[in-house]
């Protein structure tokens, strides 16, 4: 068929390749510590120790359909960034990872346009 083409034995359409790398770009230019996760899955070549965000990902999003997207009209979807910052709160606890939490004056300053190296 046109337009498909045979990666793998369980992948045929990679049409939507573009959009994932742009999310990968993203994350790693506004979320360093994913590309650190990410990186240190790759060097282990464990395909499990990466598919767990996924479908962590997934049973979230199929949750929330199923609770609070009946009324979402036929469409794709991006996940809601509350189920991603969880997924990845979770991954990053399970790796005994901490974040830090801003400070009051921390949300002001990056709140504020007053600031800066001005």
């Amino acid at each position: 068929m046109k337009g498909i083409l045979t990666v793998n034995s369980d992948i045929r359409d990679v049409s939507l390749a573009g959009r994932g790398q742009q999310r990968i770009a993203w994350a790693a230019r506004h979320m360093p510590v994913l590309g650190q996760i990410a990186s240190e899955f790759a060097a282990e070549a464990s395909p499990a120790a990466v598919m767990d965000l996924s479908f962590a990902d997934q049973a979230l999003s199929a949750h929330y359909l199923l609770h609070d997207g009946r009324n979402l009209p036929p469409a794709v979807y991006d996940v809601p960034p509350e189920i991603d910052e969880r997924v990845a709160t979770l991954k990053l606890r399970a790796l005994g990872i901490r974040l830090d939490a801003l400070s009051d004056a921390q949300h002001a300053y990056q709140a504020s346009w007053r600031f800066g190296t001005a």
